[in-house]
């Protein structure tokens, strides 16, 4: 095989051995290219999945929502507690709990969870993650 310039190169490009090393580096490329986008893909789909704002309404059902309010009432069970916050109205929000829970009428807390239907066709909040405020 000759270059542009006339001269032989020493490479036979139909060789298989030739042809096998450049199948090796654009299927190389072709990986690396292909993961970059899926990292950037990544990266764009993890900033939009933040929680929204909570509006005391049925539109936001099966939503992930977070909300900051003031504690009016614990209710405590083996496994579940039931909690009541205002948020500018009244919220009611489900958490199951670990064995030892910490929360108290008045204080301030932030509720991530998922917005679900109760039987009387109101808004809970099945909590996920609860943290004291202040």
């Amino acid at each position: 095989m000759r270059n542009i310039f006339g001269i032989g190169m020493g490479i036979d490009l139909n060789s298989p051995i030739c042809a096998h090393t450049m199948r090796e580096a654009i299927l190389l490329r072709v990986a690396i290219a292909t993961s970059i986008m899926g990292l950037l893909g990544l990266l764009i789909l993890a900033d939009n999945s933040k929680p929204s704002d909570y509006t005391p309404n049925l539109a936001q059902l099966d939503r992930e929502v977070k909300l900051t309010g003031r504690v009016v009432s614990v209710v405590e069970k083996e496994r579940v507690a039931f909690l009541k916050l205002i948020y500018p109205a009244e919220v009611s929000v489900v958490l199951f709990k670990p064995k030892e829970l910490s929360i108290e009428e008045n204080q301030s807390i932030e509720v991530v969870g998922i917005v679900e239907n109760n039987y009387k066709g109101k808004a809970n909040i099945i909590a996920y993650r609860v943290s004291s405020v202040g």
